[in-house]
């Protein structure tokens, strides 16, 4: 049977918009992320400040007293740390961020350190940026499914825990002690995922393997992170600290939420700290995503 020439045939169907091309990039890669059991399984365990969290809130709320549901740790509000009071946004941030920071750091890791080195190790940035995605686009799709991974771990989780006590209370005051603080520890539990989402996905337009993005990204992390420990044990000040990306986050974190912190160093240093960070990770991956030939 042979073959005849149809021509040139107008293309009838509908044209996406870039939001949409980027909308759908972040969607599969979240998808093909939680597509593995080992990922499911992982996700699961770096979960562990929650079951720890769940665990002091039905012991405050069930088998305590009532009254037991706003009680401080009095030691704990010395050291600036997180009180046990289930009617302050402290029990709801702190438990991430402050006891499981290195999960955090892991989480972040395999979510997002490896989003573009991946692609890079497949030589698969030149049939994205041949497919009407340019490399702003690419990247803006990657760094939303890191948020909306680092949201999993942040965010939501601590919110259902929040929503659960609601309903666990013996009425509804505990609903209107706490629905004041809501949007503020909504707003920096976002701040965090968004900042270190962003630094994470930055880093992996550095190297084209996922083990040495994984390994720059957690090893930078917890080396700044000591050195600034160091440094501010050493000199006696916590201004110090302004070397640790982790502990710029947190501080700002701490001021959006509305809670103590140990490290009560210059907030306006912090905040120029995080845009420095910020401005720098992103050209460093524009730099990095710039020299890519493109094969028309």
């Amino acid at each position: 049977m042979g073959i005849r020439d149809l021509g040139f045939r107008r293309y009838e169907g509908a044209r996406t918009s870039t939001t949409a091309r980027v909308r759908y990039l972040a969607w599969a890669e979240v998808r093909r992320t939680f597509a593995a059991k080992r990922f499911v399984l992982f996700y699961l365990f770096c979960l562990m400040p929650l079951y720890v969290s769940f665990v002091i809130m039905y012991m405050l709320m069930v088998l305590g007293d009532g009254e037991h549901m706003s009680m401080g740790g009095g030691g704990m509000r010395r050291r600036g740390m997180a009180s046990l009071a289930l009617d302050e946004p402290g029990f709801y941030f702190w438990p991430m961020v402050g006891a499981g920071f290195a999960l955090v750091w892991l989480f972040s890791a395999v979510v997002s350190a490896g989003m573009v080195s991946r692609d890079r190790g497949a030589n698969a940035l030149e049939l994205y940026f041949t497919r009407g995605l340019r490399p702003v686009h690419y990247f803006a799709g990657k760094w939303l499914a890191a948020f909306a991974l680092m949201c999993g771990q942040l965010v939501l989780p601590y919110l259902a825990l929040w929503i659960f006590a609601v309903f666990l209370a013996p009425d509804w005051d505990f609903l209107a002690r706490t629905l004041p603080w809501i949007p503020a520890y909504l707003l920096a539990t976002v701040f965090v995922a968004l900042s270190v989402s962003w630094l994470a996905t930055c880093l992996s337009c550095s190297t084209s393997s996922v083990r040495f993005a994984v390994l720059r990204w957690v090893g930078g992390l917890f080396g700044l992170f000591l050195l600034g420990r160091v440094l501010t044990r050493t000199m006696g000040q916590d201004e110090w600290l302004l070397v640790s990306p982790w502990d710029v986050i947190v501080r700002i974190g701490h001021w959006l939420a509305d809670v103590r912190t140990i490290h009560d160093f210059t907030l306006e240093y912090a905040i120029l700290a995080w845009v420095g960070l910020v401005v720098g990770a992103g050209l460093f991956a524009w730099r990095r995503l710039e020299p890519v030939e493109v094969v028309a």
